[in-house]
């Protein structure tokens, strides 16, 4: 028995599954699905349903599901950093992007992916995305029991499908899946990822053009783009043809200029010029816009039957490959192949996208772990209460008086092993009972039963590693909060106060924002601010 992989793509049209089996035999193929969502309804309620009918059918049973968030909700950005060392990268990141981002990175999912390394400098993608935005999904998926192990940006499936047919290696190559609404750009060159982008433009806006100025409902626009040749026909009495073609042209138009757009920036980066062009997703089920977009861009258009076919340039090797194109549908296997990808990011693991913005807060399997820790926490309760009860029965019904005489005995030396200085020992359970509300009376006294401010800095102040060099500016603490403003030696010195401070079992999270390099450039200046758990 083998792992089930689930893709699963929340389209604003339809949900689409594809579902891979791995096992000792290799790769095969599984199952594929669509749904379409309902409209007149809200996205929330359209997914839900669509999702509960998927459900029902089976095909989204299993474990490792991954599922794409739309590039539209994702902010994207690749920098340059002046090192090679990942953790050193890792590190840095969301400094490096805090400026360019609209929000706080405390409030974002921030993931990157590595794309060159080349003279002492690293080319590096980054992605961010709302925190509110990844637990929404979560929120839709959970709903009906979708535990998803990744969460993958929409358009990095199209590099997982470059690198796991291997046909695009030699060439620098335009990966595009045209959605309903939006369009996934992906550049790869020799099998290294150059950059993604979204677009807003997808078929609706074909069929916009047909229902707008011909008065087509959506139904016949769509069938309508099913039979059309985009390119001029010879036959020149086909007068409701001619009339066609330059509404579609000139849509068509307004795309090409934006793909142009993202190729000079490659080509401002020191890419060489784009030559071949791959296009999958919603449009590709019609031939003339894939044929139309290749000639306005001067590409080569690469057919979605050659992925299956030149097994000689593929450069990953699995114990046994077969044509994985085989179990998609003939005629939608330009629908399901961005499905497909996300499915494939399992299978290659490092060699594709690393993207995964399951991180921090919203770590795969968390909940669980967390759901397991509550109910052992809880049968302890239950046993303790019950072994309580029992005891006091066995006590009550079935001691003896010798016995009895033996526990009082026994809770004699004990009371006055707690407290030696005690005298006239009478009844040893009040006076304990009395001891205690004394002690509780002190404690009221010197802190009202909770944590002081004095304790507080006790504890951080000792958890502070002695090789950090921390010099603090500013401190402030309320009831919830620690806020501190101060510099260090180094980022990796931040980082060791980070986890001392995590380890203070009072502390629920701790925040390192602002870390800047001081004007001397000897010192590193941050503000940290940690929360208490509830009951601080």
């Amino acid at each position: 028995m083998g792992q089930k992989i689930i893709g699963l793509k929340l389209g604003l049209g339809s949900i689409r599954v594809v579902t891979l089996q791995q096992g000792l035999w290799g790769l095969e193929g599984g199952e594929c699905r669509s749904i379409e969502i309902k409209t007149g309804v809200s996205a929330e309620e359209g997914i839900r349903e669509g999702l509960q009918n998927l459900i029902g059918s089976g095909v989204l049973k299993g474990e490792t599901v991954i599922v794409s968030l739309p590039g539209d909700e994702v902010m994207t950005r690749v920098i340059s950093l002046p090192f090679h060392d990942p953790k050193k990268i890792a590190q840095v990141v969301p400094y490096e992007v805090e400026g360019f981002l609209p929000m706080n990175v405390e409030d974002l999912v921030i993931d990157h992916q590595i794309l060159n390394r080349r003279e002492g400098t690293s080319e590096v993608l980054v992605a961010a995305v709302p925190k509110t935005t990844v637990e929404r999904y979560l929120q839709w998926l959970r709903e009906v029991g979708i535990e998803p192990k990744i969460i993958e940006l929409e358009s990095m499936a199209l590099f997982n499908i470059a690198r796991f047919f291997g046909v695009f290696n030699e060439n620098g190559n335009l990966l595009i899946d045209m959605g309903r609404r939006r369009s996934s750009l992906c550049i790869v060159k020799n099998g290294v990822l150059k950059m993604v982008r979204t677009v807003l433009f997808g078929e609706e806006q074909l069929e916009s053009i047909l229902t707008e100025k011909e008065g087509m409902d959506i139904h016949e626009a769509r069938g309508y783009l099913h039979r059309l040749g985009l390119k001029k026909q010879e036959d020149t009495q086909n007068t409701h043809l001619e009339k066609i073609f330059p509404l579609l042209r000139d849509v068509l138009d307004s795309f090409v200029k934006e793909i142009m757009t993202t190729l000079q920036f490659n080509h401002l980066q020191g890419e060489e010029v784009i030559s071949h062009l791959f296009i999958c997703g919603e449009g590709s089920h019609i031939p003339e816009v894939s044929q139309y977009l290749a000639q306005a861009l001067e590409m080569s258009l690469i057919p979605i039957n050659d992925l299956g076919r030149i097994s000689s340039k593929r450069t990953l090797s699995l114990k046994k490959r077969e044509n994985i194109l085989e179990f998609l549908p003939h005629d939608e296997k330009g629908l399901y192949l961005p499905v497909l990808g996300l499915a494939l990011k399992e299978v290659i693991s490092d060699e594709g996208s690393w993207i995964n913005f399951r991180k921090g807060e919203f770590v795969y399997g968390k909940e669980t772990q967390a759901l397991r820790r509550r109910i052992f926490i809880l049968g302890g309760l239950v046993f303790i209460i019950l072994s309580s009860g029992l005891l006091d029965l066995y006590i009550h019904f079935h001691m003896k008086d010798s016995r009895h005489q033996s526990l009082k005995e026994d809770l004699s030396q004990t009371y006055m092993a707690m407290f030696p200085g005690a005298k006239n020992v009478v009844d040893e359970v009040q006076q304990t009972r009395s001891a205690l509300e004394e002690m509780k009376k002190k404690i009221t006294k010197i802190g009202t039963g909770q944590v002081t401010p004095l304790q507080i800095l006790a504890e951080l102040t000792s958890r502070i590693p002695e090789e950090a060099d921390i010099e603090v500016y500013d401190l402030s603490i309320d009831q919830s909060k620690v806020r501190m403003e101060a510099e260090a030696a180094s980022f990796d010195s931040i980082d060791s106060i980070k986890r001392s401070f995590l380890k203070v079992k009072e502390v629920k999270e701790v925040v390192v924002s602002d870390a800047r390099v001081s004007a001397e450039k000897d010192r590193v200046k941050f503000r940290v601010t940690l929360e208490w758990r509830e009951g601080i």
